[in-house]
């Protein structure tokens, strides 16, 4: 049989356990938010300079053709392309 003064020093142990357990887990899930914004920030930065790169592409394409498809008189009275 445990004295008093046992009992208390068990449940003091127990309670420093409980609150560092608490405490490691708080920090776990605030690293596991932190690199999942992290990751989140990196994966949209990525998204929009994809996004930017096809943008640019199309654009170039775009002027490139309409640049091909149009024709002018000259002076000699031909059409040419621009």
């Amino acid at each position: 049989m445990q004295s008093n003064r046992e009992i208390r020093y068990e449940k003091r142990c127990n309670m420093k356990k409980i609150l560092e357990q608490t405490k490691d887990r708080s920090e776990r899930f605030q690293r596991r938010h932190q690199h999942k914004d992290e990751i989140k920030s990196e994966v949209k930065n990525e998204l929009s300079n994809l996004k930017q790169k096809a943008n640019n592409f199309k654009t170039q394409t775009t002027t490139s053709l309409n640049n091909n498809r149009y024709f002018t008189r000259s002076k000699t009275g031909l059409y040419s392309k621009m």
